[in-house]
């Protein structure tokens, strides 16, 4: 009683009501008008995105918007609105949660749980402001660390992509089956051999088509070039599987699928003109995307086009070349640059996809987007982690007529302590967990908006896929829960 009495140097009766009970209404019984509002506008705003459009009214293919696709500033809100009125809606819901959790508690013989979860149901303002702290805080870090791994990711298969591989080599010999020299510590590397020249394809006697030619190995060009997520509907290994044909007379040819070649079909038996050498094909399949290649273009086999062709006559231009394709480790490129140029391959490079990526990483509306997710997280992560500390502590000096009077009916101060930690990490877990709910959410409702602001890389590819680096995930979320319980 005299500690009661020192903490609130009043009345003890209305000391220990001030001191325990909370004036402030709980959340579930105020009135819901906000939380409407900014659900009702976060949803319209995240519809009208999805359409492509703009307040006053659609985008049209010629608009301003369409071509720099920016799209209208307040439409990009829109997800953001969204997902802080799901979150004011589920912060609603905590004091059921929290009167369920003290129901049980009870019934149950420990005494400091009981304790937290009947705080909780009988003061869930705190609680929910707390929870909604750490979950926003924690659905920005988790959405910008899976975008900026799914846009690198991305970028660096585009521009193995618009490359053809990680590294082009031009070649010497002229022999398909040739072994390559390369330094011995490339030994492990694996790599392809290619034919790339300009040809003529002979459709009859009044139509003629240019277009360019690769002849590919069907057996080792699928260990070194693949196609990126959402690039084409087919894998590699099934592209160059068509290309396996036990036709001793014919060559067996993909073509690309565009306005030149659309009247030609699977089957179709055409000639081939190659400088002197005239070639009858037969047409295995027609694809719309290729790597390296665009426009008009043809792939073959490469054993059975050196076997019809003689390579000694073939009068290679600007745009042609035999060559080696090299697939290499992402973490690997620089040193192998290094180990060619070594080797005095360093003017036999004729492509090289980290030049590429540098390309794509530098662009400026990819830069700003990436720096944009990246630096709120950063400064919501101190914000967040300090308030944390700052209304727990307030919270505990404010609630210090409540620490006596459970002193006083016999908590001991290690009890105490485990209240308060109990509480603290009960607020984390949950605004962790509602917040893993967030990101993700942000995962799936952000790809219209990025749809709308991103350019397409490589002419036309657009960024399609977010992708999940789980490992890095899960230390970033480590190191955000090891904040708030350094501040708890």
């Amino acid at each position: 009683i005299i500690s009661v009495y020192r903490s609130t140097r009043r009345d003890i009766l209305v000391g220990q009501g001030r001191g325990i009970r909370s004036d402030a209404t709980a959340l579930n019984q105020r009135h819901p008008i906000w939380d409407v509002f900014v659900l009702t506008l976060g949803g319209l705003a995240f519809w009208q995105l999805t359409q492509g459009s703009t307040i006053t009214g659609k985008m049209t293919d010629t608009s301003a918007a369409t071509l720099t696709r920016i799209s209208d500033l307040v439409l990009l809100l829109g997800p953001s609105l969204l997902l802080l009125a799901v979150g004011l809606i589920l912060i609603r819901l905590l004091p059921y949660l929290w009167r369920l959790f003290a129901r049980i508690s009870g019934e149950s013989r420990g005494l400091i749980w009981n304790l937290v979860f009947t705080r909780f149901a009988r003061e869930p303002v705190g609680a929910g402001q707390v929870t909604l702290l750490i979950s926003l805080t924690t659905g920005l870090v988790l959405f910008a660390s899976i975008f900026t791994y799914s846009i690198a990711i991305w970028q660096q298969a585009m521009a193995r992509y618009a490359v053809g591989a990680d590294v082009r080599l031009q070649q010497l010999s002229i022999d398909p089956g040739q072994e390559i020299n390369l330094p011995d510590s490339l030994d492990e590397i694996k790599w392809t051999q290619v034919i790339r020249t300009d040809a003529t394809f002979l459709v009859n006697e009044f139509q003629r088509i240019d277009f360019d030619l690769l002849a590919v190995d069907p057996d080792s060009f699928p260990l070194v070039v693949s196609f990126p997520a959402g690039v084409s509907s087919f894998t590699m290994e099934a592209v160059m599987s068509v290309l396996q044909s036990d036709s001793p007379d014919l060559l067996p040819v993909i073509v690309s699928s565009n306005v030149n070649t659309n009247h030609l079909n699977p089957g179709d038996q055409i000639t081939l003109e190659l400088g002197t050498a005239i070639v009858p094909v037969k047409i295995v399949g027609i694809i719309i995307n290729f790597p390296l290649l665009d426009d008009v273009f043809a792939i073959t086999n490469l054993s059975q086009f050196s076997q019809k062709v003689d390579l000694e006559t073939i009068d290679l231009t600007d745009q042609g070349s035999r060559e080696v394709w090299l697939a290499l480790e992402p973490g690997q490129q620089e040193t192998a640059i290094a180990q060619l140029s070594e080797a005095g391959l360093e003017d036999f490079i004729t492509g090289n996809s980290r030049e590429q990526l540098e390309i794509f990483s530098n662009n400026l509306v990819f830069r700003e987007v990436a720096t944009a997710f990246v630096l709120s997280a950063l400064i919501l992560i101190p914000l967040s982690v300090v308030g944390f500390f700052l209304i727990q502590l307030f919270s505990a000096r404010r609630r210090r007529a409540e620490f006596n009077v459970l002193q006083a009916m016999g908590l001991s101060n290690s009890q105490l302590r485990s209240f308060l930690v109990r509480e603290g990490g009960i607020l984390i877990a949950l605004g962790t967990l509602v917040g893993i709910g967030i990101g993700f959410g942000l995962v799936v409702m952000m790809q219209p908006f990025l749809l709308q602001i991103l350019p397409p890389l490589d002419g036309e590819f657009v960024f399609n896929q977010f992708l999940i680096n789980w490992f890095d995930l899960g230390v970033r979320l480590i190191i955000l829960v090891g904040f708030y319980v350094t501040g708890l």
